[in-house]
């Protein structure tokens, strides 16, 4: 999660969507996301995630809707730290990044 922010955000003329998973913003968090372009942003987090807390996952949406990105989040109740399978969230994720090409 924490590197595909950092990465989208200092390549975003490559990146065209990103889904970071259970992960935060890291250093972003301080110096802003700071995209030269915008990208969409589809956001998952388990409400119950000891290590990285659900409010790292917020934090994350409210910063890129700040900052003018396209974002959906996914924030799934139960959940800890682990992939969302019970939410085919692969399968959801495949959609939105075909619905996000490259422009």
């Amino acid at each position: 999660g924490y590197f595909s922010n950092l990465l989208a955000s200092r390549r975003s003329e490559k990146i065209a969507a990103i889904a970071p998973h259970s992960g935060g913003l890291g250093v972003l968090a301080v110096r802003g996301i700071r995209a030269g372009k915008k990208y969409a942003v589809m956001i998952v987090h388990g409400d119950a995630d000891r290590i990285v807390k659900v409010e790292e996952g917020q934090k994350s949406r409210d910063a890129y809707v700040k900052e003018g990105h396209e974002v959906e989040y996914v924030e799934v109740k139960g959940l800890g730290h682990v992939w969302a399978k019970q939410e085919d969230i692969t399968e959801k994720m495949w959609k939105f990044f075909q619905d996000h090409p490259l422009k």
